[in-house]
């Protein structure tokens, strides 16, 4: 490859430095006519307007020495006339105003004009002098006399002697201006001839420079058209062909100059091009076989997944990250009547209304599928799903998140008719019901029997007797209690849990319910912490029912509590109580807490103490809180201690009648 002979670089340089020297003629001969004019511009005329300025001022400040002494005599004489006090106030406004300015002319003025306004400036004080006589007899209401002052030969010789001076300045500015003005005049003249013999010379030296330039211009343009746009357009002729499609074009520029080293690595770049694009083919056809084959195999992914939803036993449903419904299989369509056309892209509560076990409509933000998204984890719920035709179907349903780089790209939720275990569930509920009921009246007449033996009624018993028949009546005790929690559940399930409210003191309540522990605390060497506020709270609850809440959820702290403390307490968030029970014991593991409210789920088994139940204390607190129009939540860390909580409003006035529904 030739180097280049004479670069672009070079050329550009020495243009610069053509258009420099260019510049510094131009410059370097203004500087010089500027020299020329420059000293009538900066001294001559400004020292003439400097004179003209002074005199101006002087004849202004003469004016105004004339109009304010006329002024102050028709002052007097009004105050002479009327004696109003506001012809003095001006008269004393205008006095100081005409010192002022013959200060201000004496400091101006040259010598001679000093001396003449100083003059005034006596004249001045003597008659203002007897003026303020004048004004003192008019004060004492002597106008007689101060118009005598006035009028006297000594007052109007002073106001004379006052004019002259003003006089005498005026003949003396008049004679001065005049030969001043002869000599400016001259003066001004000479210096308009210099300036325009001047700017005339500095006009043509800069014309003959301008089109030296120009020529100068024309002729470097032309060099570098042909020097430089020549090959650039070379340059970008190829560059289309090369873009149409021809690469074996070649680019044939001869500038010996960087141009030519361009268009040489342009034509090694086309021919490398053409090397590549030989290979490129074989390896797009390879490609693309590839990519057809893998198209295929995910069509028959697609094809395997479609008939595994379609054919899968349980209904099935799908949304995006945005909670709208995304795929939705038969199964789903047969259990809740809904077309899938219909269904899909519109949001999922839109489409399927849930409720509860008790027929209240279910917030979106409490669907599984909307708990998976937030939690970002499997869910599981049984509720009523309301299908198209206005039927309640109750279902068991797990929903699943489909997590992405810790984003929820999909939710899927399976569930099934659980109808038929529903009614199978509420018919062994009604069986427990009826049993429990049928129990009741004998497990009391027994107590009451051994009892009466107990006691000594029905004849003397030994001890050993004694021993056998009290625990008989434990036993009798524990079978009442647990009918009795039978019949609780029953009345929940059936809605029939019928509540008598009244306005009574939360704290008082809570002291009641933990009264009974303070014993047992003590036994087992457990401290019991009751926190309440000093100040009575009310709320709207049934007394017995809100304590029983309180004495389960206790019971079951001081079953699973060795040692540490288990408090209970209430705090107010607005117009709600949030009252709560925690401990220090095991805790609960985290998948046994999904079913802790479930009948008859028992929390023994998982912590491995021994501790009998009937797992149906939970399900009947769970049930009264409901029915206060409050939720109850519990959170666990196993081997670290449990709190339940639970959150209802201080005041309801629907509950007078109210029943679980």
């Amino acid at each position: 490859m030739d180097s280049p002979k004479f670069n672009i670089q070079s050329r550009l340089i020495i243009g610069f430095l053509c258009l420099t020297v260019f510049m510094t003629i131009v410059g370097f001969f203004s500087i010089q006519s500027w020299k020329r004019i420059e000293p009538m511009l900066t001294v001559m005329i400004p020292q003439g307007l400097a004179s003209i300025e002074k005199t101006s001022a002087l004849d202004a400040l003469a004016q105004e020495l004339r109009d304010q002494d006329a002024g102050l005599t028709k002052l007097i004489q009004r105050y002479l006339t009327t004696q109003d006090l506001t012809w003095r106030e001006d008269y004393d406004r205008i006095e100081k105003r005409l010192s002022d300015l013959l200060v201000q002319a004496i400091r101006k003025g040259d010598l001679e004009e000093k001396e003449i306004f100083s003059k005034a400036r006596k004249a001045r004080d003597g008659y203002v002098k007897i003026e303020k006589m004048a004004i003192d007899l008019i004060d004492r209401m002597q106008v007689k006399e101060a118009n005598q002052q006035l009028e006297s030969k000594s007052y109007w010789m002073l106001k004379g002697d006052f004019k002259k001076a003003l006089e005498e300045y005026t003949q003396k500015r008049g004679k001065k201006l005049g030969d001043r003005l002869v000599v400016t005049s001259a003066h001004v003249e000479g210096m308009v001839q210099n300036t325009r013999l001047t700017l005339e010379r500095t006009i043509q030296g800069i014309v003959v420079i301008c089109v030296l330039g120009l020529i100068f211009a024309i002729a470097s343009g032309m060099y570098i058209a042909k020097t430089i746009l020549t090959p650039l357009r070379q340059l970008l002729e190829g560059v289309h062909v090369v873009r149409g499609g021809n690469l074996t074009h070649q680019i044939k520029v001869q500038s010996r100059d960087e141009f030519q080293v361009v268009a040489q690595g342009f034509n090694a770049m086309t021919d490398a091009l053409c090397a590549s694009y030989a290979g490129l083919e074989q390896k797009v056809h390879e490609k693309t076989k590839d990519l057809a084959a893998a198209k295929h195999q995910i069509e028959l992914k697609k094809v395997h997944l479609e008939t595994l939803v379609k054919n899968m036993g349980e209904a099935m449903i799908a949304t995006d990250e945005l909670g709208n419904i995304s795929m939705m299989n038969q199964q789903a369509e047969v259990l809740l009547g809904y077309n899938r056309e219909n269904s899909v892209g519109r949001p999922f509560h839109e489409v399927i209304q849930m409720q509860d076990e008790y027929g209240k409509v279910v917030p979106f933000a409490q669907y599984p599928i909307a708990v998976a998204h937030a939690l970002k984890k499997r869910v599981s719920a049984k509720g009523y799903y309301l299908k198209q035709d206005g039927f309640k179907v109750y279902v068991s349903t797990t929903a699943s998140p489909v997590v992405r780089d810790g984003n929820v790209v999909s939710v899927i939720e399976t569930f099934r008719d659980f109808s038929h275990e529903k009614k199978v569930d509420h018919l062994k509920t009604q069986l427990i019901s009826l049993v429990s009921h049928e129990f009741c009246t004998p497990l009391t007449v027994i107590r009451e029997g051994v009892s009466l033996v107990v006691d000594g009624t029905l004849g003397g018993v030994n001890p050993a007797q004694e021993r056998f028949l009290k625990t008989a009546i434990s036993e009798v005790d524990r079978l009442t209690s647990l009918v009795h929690e039978l019949l609780d559940v029953s009345r929940i399930e059936a809605g029939q849990l019928k509540l008598k409210p009244e306005m009574v003191d939360i704290g008082k309540l809570i002291q009641e319910a933990a009264e009974p522990f303070r014993y047992r605390a003590l036994q087992l060497g457990v401290e019991l912490r009751v926190q309440t506020e000093p100040q009575p709270v009310q709320v709207f609850v049934d007394f017995p029912r809100m304590k029983q809440v309180f004495i389960n959820l206790m019971s079951n702290a001081f079953k699973f509590t060795k040692k540490g403390f288990v408090e209970v307490g209430f705090r107010q968030i607005g117009s709600d109580i949030e009252a709560y029970v925690a401990d220090s014991g095991e805790g609960i593991p985290e998948e046994k807490q999904k079913r802790l409210f479930d009948k008859y789920e028992q929390l023994s088994d998982y912590r491995k103490s021994g501790v009998q139940g009937t797992g149906l204390g939970l399900v009947i607190a769970k049930g009264i809180v409901e029915s206060h129009h409050g939720r109850m939540e519990v959170s666990s860390q196993f081997g670290k201690g449990t709190t339940f909580k639970f959150i209802f409003p201080k005041l309801n006035e629907n509950m007078k009648e109210l029943r679980i529904a």
